[in-house]
């Protein structure tokens, strides 16, 4: 079937609401799974969730990481410290599914994403950064796939 790549796509378009969220900072890849990482896991109480039954992405620029946790309206700085709470943009995003920790997956994936843009009314919107998102961290899903599933967000805004 002719287009049949453009009419039956593997990649879909979601909008983010902008969020409050803590974030871990741009930091290392070791200090946002360490320190940030335990932090977060001892203050689940503070979050809420945003999409798909969880409250964070991961974005990363120049070989460093930041994490996002979408607070609870009452979440005060105090209640976040050390760390700041921020305004995730959100926006628009164009989403495909790579195997999390893959460098082939993610290249060959995000290749497909920006291909299949051309064929849309989107464009990527470069004053956002990419961003990832684990829907599921479940030890069945990884028993059958073999690998964890990570959902790879390009920012996208229409075409002028």
């Amino acid at each position: 079937m002719e287009n049949f790549d453009k009419k039956v796509p593997d990649v879909m378009i979601v909008k983010i609401p902008k969020f409050r969220a803590v974030t871990s900072g741009l930091v290392s890849w070791d200090e946002v799974f360490g320190a940030f990482g335990q932090w977060q896991e001892a203050h689940g109480h503070l979050f809420e969730e945003i999409i798909y039954d969880s409250p964070d992405f991961l974005t990363s620029d120049d070989g460093k990481a930041e994490w996002f946790w979408k607070v609870k309206d009452e979440v005060t700085d105090a209640d976040v410290a050390p760390y700041k709470i921020t305004d995730f943009q959100g926006g628009l995003y164009a989403v495909a599914v790579i195997i999390d920790g893959d460098d082939e997956s993610h290249g060959r994936v995000n290749a497909k994403i920006k291909k299949w843009l051309e064929t849309t009314n989107f464009a990527e919107d470069y004053s956002r950064l990419s961003t990832g998102h684990m829907i599921y961290v479940d030890e069945e899903i990884k028993k059958g796939l073999g690998y964890d599933q990570m959902s790879l967000y390009i920012p996208i805004k229409l075409k002028n």
